[in-house]
C-alpha cells in the first residue's frame, strides 16, 4: 500500500519484475480515459451513492454488479470498453460477495476499479461537522487500519490511498429518499439532490484482465471494520475483429 504522493506508473519496487501481475496495474497517476486514480475513486463513490439502499451491494450481497440495474459499468466508451465497478461489503462479510457462484464479465476490454477499504462523509450526514472535520474523521479511521490485503488469483495487488479532501469539489448525486447515508431529501441543501463528499480509503485499479475464471479475494481489519471475501469472476476477453 502507499500514499498518495510521488505515485510511479511501474510497480516493480512492490511486485518485481517477474511477478505474473505486474502489466495488471494502473499507476495512481497514469489517466485511464482522462481519469486516474482518485479521480476513478470519486467517480466509483458517486455511482455506490447514486444506487437505492435496497439494491445496493455493499449493504446486500445480492444481484448481479453487471446487471443494468447496476449501472456497472462504466464509461461506456462504444459497447465493449470501460472501466467496471466492483463493490464490496462494507461492515463484514466471509462468504461471497455476491450471491452467485460466479460473476461474468461481458466481452470486451473493461478496466477494473474497486476500493477494499473506504469511509466517506458528507455534512449532510453529520450535520454538527465541517468538512475539515469530517476528513479527519475518514483518515483517523482508514490510519486504524491494521491489515488489508487484495489478491487474485492468489497473488497480492497493490492499493493505492486515496484521500478526497474538500479541495477536491467531489459532489455526488443522491436520487433516492432511501440510501446508504440516511439522508432525506429534506436535508439536501440545493433542489438537485446534490452533496459535497469527503473521503479517505484505499484503491485498486487494474488493467483489463485475460479471459477466463479469476479469483478476487479482499482481507481487511480495522477496531471498525472486517472484510474477508472472495468474488469468481469470468472474464470473457476483448471481442475479436476475425469473422466466424
Amino acid at each position: 500500500m502507499h500514499d498518495d504522493q510521488d505515485m510511479s506508473t511501474d510497480h516493480g519496487y512492490f511486485i518485481g519484475d517477474t511477478h505474473p501481475h505486474k502489466k495488471l496495474q494502473h499507476g495512481h497517476s497514469e489517466k485511464v480515459f482522462d481519469k486516474d486514480c482518485k479521480a476513478w475513486m470519486i467517480e466509483w463513490i458517486k455511482w455506490l451513492l447514486e444506487i437505492p439502499y435496497d439494491d445496493t451491494p455493499i449493504v446486500f450481497r445480492q444481484g448481479n454488479p453487471f446487471d443494468k440495474s447496476y449501472d456497472g459499468l462504466q464509461p461506456m466508451e462504444g459497447d465493449d470498453k470501460g472501466v467496471l465497478f466492483i463493490a464490496v461489503p462494507a461492515y463484514g462479510s466471509s462468504s461471497n460477495t455476491y450471491n452467485n457462484d460466479f460473476v461474468i464479465v461481458p466481452p470486451g476490454e473493461w478496466h477494473l476499479f474497486l476500493s477494499p477499504y473506504v469511509i466517506f462523509n458528507s455534512v449532510q450526514e453529520y450535520p454538527s461537522l465541517d468538512n475539515d472535520r469530517l476528513f479527519s474523521m475518514a483518515k483517523r479511521q482508514v490510519d486504524s487500519v491494521y491489515k488489508l490485503e487484495v489478491l487474485l488469483d492468489g497473488l497480492s495487488l497493490e492499493c493505492c490511498r486515496v484521500p478526497i479532501t474538500a479541495n477536491d469539489n467531489a459532489f455526488a448525486t443522491i436520487p433516492h429518499e432511501r440510501n446508504i447515508l440516511g439522508i432525506r431529501r429534506s436535508e439536501m441543501e440545493d433542489g438537485n439532490n446534490r452533496i459535497q463528499i469527503v473521503a479517505d480509503g484505499y484503491g485498486c485499479f487494474l488493467n483489463p484482465i485475460d479471459p477466463g475464471l479469476h479469483i478476487l479475494t479482499i482481507k481487511g481489519y480495522s477496531p471498525t471494520y472486517s472484510i474477508d471475501t472472495q468474488i469468481q469472476l469470468n472474464f470473457r476477453g476483448p471481442k475479436s475483429n476475425t469473422k466466424r
